[in-house]
């Protein structure tokens, strides 16, 4: 009775593994009809796992032409955007017809049935977008946020305040960044940055114009004042950076001069 069961399923691999071979020549056929529309049923059964589930909503298998796929989709611009992942979508289905049939090429055509699937809920759909766009929990705390953003008040706050926390941290061992050299290490707005390079050098600044400096301090206010790294200041550099701090009752970072008056 077990051999009996097995039986179609053995002879429906071979119908998908092998092919049919004509009497006559010997020759071995590849891709007949039947096997076109059992690669057919796999890729239909298998699609959500393919391309996930929100997409696999907006197209479908419509059918195999030798070794070519054909996906119906529901307008021009979901196919031309399909189209730039053509190749990770032939390996995912090629995956799924585990290697037995090849397909080769994907046509992504507008197709009436998945429209008309859609116009059934689009409206629906459009009202549980902006539920979740504007009633979404906090990527953080959990709690519900009515605007677009990802994350409360409360939790973008502390993030804002730990990203002043790492800059200032990043500045302190290399005063002389800039806003664009910064970027690689942290992502940042060039206020947030400003702030707090302006608030951490003006410390360092203050206490040379007080004499209150120890040898680090007038090295940090230094680099900061004039951008440049330790290698780059020469005793000259040091001197008149130092000298025009302590005259000046107030120091920014734009318009900066080292000689002469103020």
């Amino acid at each position: 009775m077990q051999r009996q069961m097995e039986q179609p399923e053995k002879i429906l691999d071979n119908l998908f593994t092998t092919g049919f071979q004509e009497r006559k020549t010997g020759k071995q056929v590849t891709f007949p009809k039947a096997k076109e529309k059992y690669a057919e049923y796999l890729l239909q059964k298998n699609w959500q796992e393919i391309c996930g589930e929100h997409l696999a909503k907006y197209c479908c298998v419509q059918k195999i032409e030798g070794n070519n796929l054909i996906v119906g989709v529901a307008n021009s611009l979901l196919a031309n955007e399909l189209f730039m992942m053509k190749g990770l979508f032939l390996k995912k289905i090629n995956a799924q017809l585990a290697g037995n049939v090849i397909i080769k090429k994907i046509n992504f055509q507008v197709s009436s049935k998945i429209k008309n699937q859609l116009q059934d809920f689009k409206d629906d759909e459009a009202e549980k977008e902006e539920l979740i766009t504007y009633n979404k929990p906090c990527s953080k705390c959990g709690v519900i946020v009515q605007s677009n953003n990802d994350l409360c008040d409360v939790c973008s706050r502390e993030e804002k305040n730990i990203l002043k926390y790492k800059i200032a941290e990043l500045l302190k061992v290399q005063p002389w960044l800039k806003f664009e050299e910064c970027q690689t290490y942290y992502k940042c707005d060039r206020i947030i940055f400003n702030a707090v390079k302006d608030n951490l050098q003006n410390t360092f600044f203050e206490k040379v114009r007080l004499n209150t400096a120890d040898e680090f301090d007038c090295q940090m206010a230094v680099m900061f004042l004039t951008g440049k790294a330790p290698e780059e200041i020469n005793d000259k550099i040091y001197e008149n950076s130092l000298a025009y701090l302590r005259r000046n009752q107030s120091v920014f970072t734009s318009g900066i001069r080292l000689h002469g008056k103020k």
